[in-house]
């Protein structure tokens, strides 16, 4: 099944989902006339001042725990409707209106339409083609979370706002060069330079993606909830948002940036398969809560000499599941580094084991092209997170001092 979304060249999208959940005031919120009015097999609010009307769910509860049952199979809205004798234009989608509608397969919508809600149209599994008119002017995230067969993203060419540059399957900014929506099939162009907030959120079907270098921020829960289990974040990215890969429970590998100042709140939370990561020394605080519900985490490796400080603003339960979790964590800082570490004001540290066997290597220079089958070492070999190996690995090794390339 195959989503597709194309957009028109007046279409907005709206930044104005915060990461509570909640978005700032806007036409979704103006109380209706007439609230939940079903017409010809479709809900709507009516509004009597500017005889609009937006579709809506219906606010019919979710009774079998296996999706709402408010639309099924081919939905076509109208651009107008009559309501005891005066005729409303169809003009928006209501925040959730058709969420959660697992036997809904396409909806099209009238060119009346100017604004598009927050999950309008999330975790609608069956749905397999969608079409946002010229008309669209406002589009709010998560418009499309969780839209597990959405393979197929189309910008029209003749769009002046967004675009979709090298058949990326994504919609860009054009003048920001914000990737503000991706699906399990982007491919990143290496003229992004930001992956907005929850561009890829719920995108089941993502398991692995490349970030160019010309990616410097990642905003709040850009990958929450996807499929990935492994991923490499380049240096050039500065920035990662909250809750960025909060509920990846497939995530069994992560490489973090070296240029990376904080670790922020509910970063890894709910990453069950996660067994081991390396904190860059670039990193000066970190926020604990990260890890909840990280239960699979055996080993964090940093690479500082100074404890990252550690933000400690988190409820009770919070704290007692960390204590719980670090308890069973082995803690490799670097060598001489146990007591800096232990002393530090990192509280979930004193539950951890901590042993001082991470080696930095100094003066690194230069990089060597060696073929194994006619190398040897006798000195110490690292990794580039200065873990000491027992024999050379293909990839970069650190040998005397030097970054050398086995191939």
């Amino acid at each position: 099944m195959i989503l597709l979304l194309q957009i028109v060249p007046v279409a907005i999208f709206a930044d104005n989902h915060t990461s509570d959940g909640t978005t700032n005031a806007s036409v979704f919120d103006t109380p209706a006339s007439h609230a939940n009015v079903y017409i010809d097999g479709i809900y709507y609010n009516l509004y009597d001042n500017t005889k609009e009307a937006a579709v809506t769910d219906g606010d019919i509860p979710n009774t079998d725990g296996n999706g709402r049952k408010t639309y099924v199979g081919n939905i076509t809205i109208p651009s107008t409707v009559k309501y005891e004798g005066t005729t409303y234009n169809v003009t928006f989608i209501q925040r959730s209106a058709f969420s959660r509608n697992i036997e809904l397969l396409s909806v099209t919508l009238p060119n009346s339409i100017t604004s598009i809600g927050w999950e309008a149209f999330a975790e609608c599994k069956k749905l397999q083609s969608i079409t946002i008119p010229k008309s669209v002017t406002l589009i709010e995230e998560r418009t499309l979370s969780a839209s597990v067969n959405l393979k197929t993203i189309i910008v029209d060419k003749d769009n002046k706002v967004f675009d979709s540059r090298n058949n990326c399957n994504a919609i860009i900014d054009t003048e920001t060069n914000e990737l503000i929506q991706g699906c399990q099939t982007t491919v990143i162009p290496n003229t992004v330079t930001r992956i907005g907030n929850e561009a890829f959120f719920g995108m089941a079907g993502l398991t692995s993606i490349d970030i160019p270098n010309s990616v410097t921020s990642i905003g709040n829960s850009a990958f929450g909830q996807s499929g990935l289990t492994t991923l490499t974040i380049p240096n050039s990215v500065i920035y990662l948002g909250e809750y960025i890969f909060a509920g990846c429970i497939d995530m069994k590998s992560i490489t973090l940036t070296e240029s990376l100042k904080t670790i922020q709140t509910w970063t890894f939370q709910s990453c069950v398969e996660l067994q081991s990561i390396t904190i860059p020394a670039s990193v000066e605080s970190i926020y604990w809560d990260s890890f909840c519900s990280c239960n699979n985490l055996k080993s964090m490796y940093f690479n500082s000499t100074t404890p990252p400080v550690a933000n400690t603003d988190m409820s009770d339960w919070q704290k007692k599941s960390l204590n719980e979790l670090f308890k069973g964590v082995i803690i490799h800082v670097p060598v001489g580094y146990k007591d800096v570490y232990r002393n530090s004001n990192n509280e979930f540290l004193k539950n951890a084991t901590i042993i001082d066997d991470v080696i930095i290597p100094q003066n690194t220079t230069g990089i060597t092209n060696v073929p194994t089958s006619n190398t040897s070492h006798p000195s110490p070999i690292f990794d580039l997170f200065g873990k000491q190996l027992s024999a050379p690995r293909k990839g970069i090794n650190i040998i005397n001092g030097k970054k050398v390339i086995i191939k």
